[in-house]
């Protein structure tokens, strides 16, 4: 019995799959489908419309296919050959030359494909969301992109410029991608000797509203996917109205001179002071950093502005946690963003910051009680300090002091709070009845929504067991809004994370919860050994 493999995704089955299954099944008596998993697509950067339970039910349920087994990564090819006795693997012609190195342990054919039929075809017409080719090619020229390989997180390049000669500029980046070209449907990227590196499916490409993101084959890797994404200013602060960009952050800074007759300043105070805008981030819990990640990188390309990044100790009820500094500047190392030295003092850090004289200070988290009690609000009123929430929806302009029901105080020390959404008229009737400005709120969106939306989704290891994330909250016991349900619930949920053999279930606290449980706040018997 001549047995017959072949690979594939095999989404929105169509008469293209059916022709070509039945063609490899020709091959041989025996065929054999390696199906991509949800977990392989979403590495290789695709988003099935069916899951691999359907996908598979669905061949299962055609004739000529004999088996079906779970494709997990790229490499496998060579140990599904021998384990299921292969004579022949049989692929599309878009992989062409792709698998020759599996020749010294079994045939290798590449049939033609069925022309003008494809799954991304059939997807594109469903959702009538195909972009057009010249909307695309305005894109790439007006736009400038990031360019990011799917094995490493750090972009190869942030100012990836597409111009019109057909050429590529990588800024200060230096790479084997020189020139760009269109062919019919397909954008191809070219190294020096107009050879092609990076094949783009223009078919393939999404619009973020007017942001193009679009994903390729690196021809001389078939592991690596390279991703265009197009970069905006204001990709970091969205209004529904007019993007804040870096250059309204600079007219913000000169307009407050205007605003603060006590200041005494006037339009030109920044350019007397510094000849750059200096900005420093005190930056303690790597959870929540990437309500400033943006805004970091985009000012460290900007030459108008001078920036210090500074990781400091997180704090939670009036105790430090030692070593969440090092947490964020792992994380800022690995992004190769510099940052002060770790071995500073805090008195060190506020001494030196405060001679360095930053026109804004950028302060990870609203809450003083987060911060050594050097870098509290009213020690900073030197400076202007603007926060950055981590939230989802709420403007969170109301305090934790009254459940809610009145405006915190400590926004009178703040210069500018970027909240999700312009001001209700109920909000702005309650700042009527304190001396803070409607002025120290800016509407920019969800930064936090807008880092969901982009994050890919990736689970701890490979399963086809149903996912359960449990997050508890750090509100336990008798203190603060006693809304966390943790130690009512954690029996519970061990107790079934133990006995569930069909979930993978991951525990996912908030990072203040065990300091919460050293502390013993709010009242309650267990320890920190038991958590």
């Amino acid at each position: 019995m001549t047995k017959v493999i072949t690979y594939g995704t095999f989404d929105l089955l169509h008469p293209g799959h059916i022709k070509l299954l039945k063609r490899a099944k020709e091959h041989g008596d025996y065929l054999v489908v390696g199906l991509s998993t949800d977990e392989f697509n979403a590495q290789k950067g695709k988003n099935a419309y069916y899951s691999y339970q359907d996908r598979k039910e669905m061949l299962e349920a055609l004739s000529f296919v004999d088996l079906v087994i779970p494709e997990n990564n790229w490499e496998q090819k060579r140990s599904d050959i021998s384990e299921y006795q292969i004579d022949e693997l049989v692929m599309g012609n878009d992989w062409e030359g792709k698998f020759d190195d599996l020749k010294d342990i079994t045939a290798v054919t590449y049939l033609p494909r069925t022309p003008e039929i494809s799954t991304t075809e059939i997807k594109n017409r469903l959702a009538n969301i195909r972009p057009s080719l010249e909307k695309i090619k305005t894109a790439l020229v007006d736009g400038v992109f990031e360019f990011i390989n799917n094995l490493d997180p750090k972009p190869i390049t942030s100012k990836m410029i597409f111009k019109a000669d057909g050429t590529i500029d990588f800024g200060k980046t230096t790479s084997n991608e020189n020139f760009w070209e269109i062919d019919n449907t397909v954008l191809n990227i070219l190294g020096k000797d107009k050879e092609i590196k990076t094949v783009f499916n223009v078919a393939d490409a999404e619009f973020e509203g007017p942001l193009l993101n679009i994903r390729g084959r690196f021809l001389p890797d078939e592991k690596v996917e390279h991703l265009l994404r197009q970069r905006s200013n204001s990709e970091f602060l969205v209004t529904q109205e007019k993007p804040f960009t870096a250059s309204d952050f600079q007219n913000v800074l000169t307009d407050f001179s205007n605003k603060y007759e006590a200041n005494k300043l006037d339009e030109s105070y920044l350019l007397k002071k510094h000849r750059k805008i200096r900005v420093a981030f005190i930056l303690n819990a790597v959870e929540t950093v990437a309500s400033t990640l943006s805004l970091i990188q985009r000012m460290g390309d900007d030459d108008r502005f001078e920036m210090r990044v500074i990781a400091v100790d997180r704090w939670f009820s009036t105790v430090r946690q030692p070593g969440t500094n090092k947490k964020v500047a792992d994380f800022l190392n690995r992004l190769e963003i510099p940052h002060l030295n770790l071995d500073y003092t805090p008195e060190y850090i506020y001494n030196h910051l405060r001679e360095w004289q930053p026109d804004v200070v950028f302060r990870q988290s609203e809450w003083d009680g987060d911060f050594n009690p050097l870098f509290a609000l009213k020690n900073l009123s030197w400076t202007r300090v603007a926060i950055i929430p981590y939230v989802i929806t709420e403007n969170f302009i109301k305090g934790i002091h009254d459940n809610f029901l009145e405006i915190d105080p400590v926004y009178e020390d703040v210069w500018k709070y970027f909240v999700a959404f312009p001001l209700s008229n109920e909000e702005k009737q309650e700042l009527q009845k304190t001396f803070i400005s409607q002025e120290t709120y800016q509407p920019v969106g969800s930064i936090k929504a807008i880092e969901i939306w982009h994050t890919k989704p990736k689970w701890p290891k490979n399963t086809f067991l149903k996912k359960i994330i449990w997050m508890a909250h750090h509100s336990v016991g008798d203190d603060w809004f006693k809304f966390g349900a943790f130690l009512e619930v954690k029996d519970l949920m061990l107790k079934m994370a133990t006995d569930n053999q069909n979930a993978s279930f991951i525990f996912n606290p908030h990072p203040s919860l065990r300091a919460v449980i050293r502390a013993r706040r709010g009242g309650f018997t267990f320890t920190e050994k038991e958590y």
